[in-house]
C-alpha cells in the first residue's frame, strides 16, 4: 500500500524528477502524506517568512534540491495539504499571518495544445491552486518550439483568458527564446489579438536579454503599461553559455551581476506607465547548494539593490 517511486520530466526545466508516490487505496498511508505536507507546508511558510522573501511555489525547495534526488511539489501535492486540515481560507490566513503572500502561481502547461478542452484540462487545476492562495496572477509558458499557427495560439489563449476570468485571474504569457514564442513582440501579438482585458505578458529579465536579437526596446515602448503587470528579475552574462534551456534553469545571475541595462529597462516601463509586481526569479545550482536561506537572503539584497534601495 505504499505506492510506487517514479521518474518524471520537471515541467519547469526538463530535468528528471524522481517522486516517490503513496497509494490513496490505503487510507494510513493517505494521512500520513496529507499530514507531511500540512507540516512541510508550514515550515515552507516560516522559511520563507525568516529572509524576506516571498518565491514563486515550490522555487527554493526546487534548487535546494537540484543535485540528486530531486522533487518537485505538483498540484495534487499543494491540494493534498488544503486537504490535510486547510481548508483554502486557512490557508490564505497562514500565509498572511507569516507577513507573506502568493500574487503568482506557475505553470499552465500546455495551453497552446491544439483542442480548446486540453488546453483547459490543463489550466483549471492551476486556476483552483490560484484561487486557494488568494493569487492574482497566473503564468502561461509554452515550452516547445513547434506550435500550431499563431492564429491558433491566440485563439488557445483567448479561451484560457475567458476561463480565468470566472476565477477572477490573469493568464501572463511569458514567452521564452527558444520556443515557439520565442521574443516580446510574438507574445505582444497574442495578447494584443487575444482582444481580452485580463490578457498580459510576463517579462523576465533573462528572457528579456536573450530574446533573439536582444532587448526589443521599440517594442515595450508599444505596449500598454497594464498588460506588463509582472516583472521577475535575475541576471545573465553577455554572451550565451550553451545550452539555453540549461543556462536558463541553472545558471542565471544575481540581479546587477550581468548584462541586463536594469536602468534601461525600468525608464521604458516607466514610460509606458507599467507598475510590475517584482518577482525575482534567479535559478542557479551552484547558488542553491549553499542552502536555500542564504540563497534566498543573496537574492533580495540583489534585488532591492537594481531597484535603488
Amino acid at each position: 500500500g505504499f505506492g510506487e517511486v517514479r521518474s518524471e520530466v520537471c515541467g519547469v526545466c526538463g530535468a528528471e524528477v524522481v517522486r516517490a508516490g503513496v497509494s490513496t487505496t490505503n487510507p494510513r498511508s493517505k494521512r500520513r502524506r496529507e499530514t507531511r505536507l500540512q507540516h512541510e507546508a508550514e515550515r515552507d511558510l516560516e522559511r520563507q517568512a525568516e529572509v524576506g522573501v516571498g518565491p514563486d511555489i515550490g522555487l527554493v525547495e526546487h534548487l535546494e534540491r537540484a543535485d540528486v534526488g530531486r522533487v518537485d511539489r505538483p498540484v495534487e501535492d499543494f491540494r493534498a495539504a488544503v486537504g490535510a486540515g486547510h481548508a483554502p481560507e486557512a490557508l490564505r490566513a497562514q500565509v498572511r499571518a507569516a507577513g507573506l503572500s502568493v500574487p503568482v502561481v506557475e505553470a499552465i502547461l500546455p495551453w497552446e495544445a491544439p483542442d480548446e478542452a486540453s488546453a483547459l484540462a490543463a489550466a483549471e487545476p492551476v486556476f483552483s491552486l490560484a484561487a486557494d492562495y488568494g493569487a492574482r496572477y497566473v503564468v502561461s509558458v509554452a515550452m516547445g518550439a513547434d506550435l500550431p499557427a499563431l492564429d491558433a495560439v491566440t485563439a488557445r489563449y483567448r479561451a484560457v483568458c475567458d476561463a480565468a476570468a470566472a476565477h477572477g485571474l490573469q493568464p501572463l504569457i511569458e514567452f521564452l527564446p527558444w520556443s515557439g514564442i520565442p521574443d516580446l513582440a510574438t507574445a505582444w501579438r497574442v495578447v494584443e489579438e487575444a482582444d481580452r482585458d485580463n490578457a498580459g505578458i510576463l517579462l523576465d529579465t533573462w528572457h528579456w536579454q536573450r530574446q533573439p536579437g536582444g532587448p526589443a526596446v521599440d517594442v515595450l515602448r508599444s505596449i500598454p503599461g497594464e498588460r506588463i503587470p509582472v516583472l521577475q528579475v535575475c541576471d545573465c552574462p553577455a554572451e550565451p553559455d550553451g545550452d539555453p534551456l540549461t543556462e536558463c534553469t541553472t545558471k542565471r545571475l544575481l540581479p546587477g551581476q550581468g548584462a541586463v541595462d536594469f536602468a534601461e529597462l525600468f525608464g521604458v516601463l516607466h514610460e509606458i506607465g507599467a507598475d510590475p509586481l517584482i518577482a525575482p526569479e534567479v535559478f542557479d545550482v551552484e547558488r542553491a547548494r549553499a542552502g536555500a536561506r542564504p540563497m534566498a537572503a543573496q537574492i533580495r539584497a540583489a534585488t532591492q539593490s537594481v531597484l535603488g534601495g
